[in-house]
């Protein structure tokens, strides 16, 4: 966590659908049960559901504080495990309604009130995700196992580090039978650490139906374990992986890229015994094409995945 007493993360990954919400919210509840006071923002200004997935019933929302109509309080929601929930509104007149640059004071008083911030952003690589990420202190990458998930994922490192955010690490959400493996190797192409797996698991959708977090609903099911694991590795006072140094065109697996993202993170996590016949070396050939071919990187990293 940030010395300051707070750390804002902001839960990114350009491709949709890989699961930024459910992150947000999960590893937002598990913060706040290991007794950390904990909020989730969503920064998704144009398609919010955040209280979709909690059952939260907003009145005032984060649409009415960035038009200069409502303080954060007003906005602020008490949620599942302790956790407090500014969601975004969902008309259209609202979001037309709000200034971006009035959320530098929002975020400013929710670290006052917190010492855990989770910010939930859409899809895409829009104004507000360029904002979360200028605020934050870290960023969290979200990703699928599938192609076009890790390739977006890539993509947004290179606005972390243009605005120089520290990276924590990749969630590899939605993951299968025998993805460590893999996972460890694409994080490592590149250059993040991964902070965890969090298997396919039909408790997750079961709780959203009920309005609950799996951590929650389901805490003993795969996914509220990983995702109480996340938390904690999260919680360490260790050093983020530093994206000031920026990345090269394209990276070296070896670590030897001037962007390495190795030094001073997290170590990665012990991959799980078993799983994958799929080779380093096929991973790194495929994932260091990123830079520089992506549709080349596609085809042979979908290979890797299909064997």
């Amino acid at each position: 966590m940030s010395t300051d007493g707070c750390t804002v993360y902001t839960v990114a990954g350009a491709k949709g659908g890989v699961g930024r919400t459910t992150t947000s919210i999960n590893l937002g509840v598990a913060l706040a049960n290991a007794g950390h006071d904990a909020a989730v923002l969503e920064l998704d200004l144009a398609m919010a559901n955040l209280t979709e997935f909690l059952d939260v019933e907003a009145t005032t929302t984060l649409h009415g504080v960035l038009a200069g109509e409502a303080n954060v309080a007003d906005a602020t929601y008490p949620a599942a495990g302790g956790l407090s929930l500014v969601p975004s509104g969902t008309s259209l007149e609202g979001y037309a309604r709000t200034d971006l640059s009035t959320l530098p004071g929002v975020v400013d008083t929710l670290r006052e009130r917190h010492d855990a911030i989770m910010v939930d952003t859409p899809a895409g690589l829009s104004e507000e995700t360029v904002q979360a990420m200028e605020l934050a202190d870290e960023a969290v990458l979200v990703s699928t196992p599938r192609v076009s998930s890790v390739r977006n994922a890539n993509e947004t490192l290179p606005l972390a580090d243009h605005v120089e955010t520290a990276v924590s690490g990749l969630v590899l959400t939605k993951s299968g039978a025998g993805t460590p493996a893999v996972a460890d190797h694409v994080a490592s192409c590149l250059d993040v650490s991964v902070l965890g797996r969090v298997p396919e698991d039909d408790a997750v959708p079961y709780a959203q139906e009920h309005g609950e977090p799996v951590v929650e609903h389901a805490p003993h099911s795969g996914a509220a374990v990983a995702y109480r694991k996340i938390a904690r590795r999260l919680a360490e006072p260790t050093t983020a992986n530093s994206s000031a140094m920026g990345r090269t065109d394209s990276t070296a697996c070896d670590g030897s890229a001037t962007g390495d993202r190795s030094n001073g993170s997290r170590t990665p996590q012990d991959s799980e015994s078993g799983g994958s016949d799929t080779s380093t070396d096929d991973i790194e050939q495929a994932v260091g094409n990123v830079g520089t071919s992506p549709h080349s990187f596609g085809r042979q990293l979908q290979d890797v995945f299909d064997r």
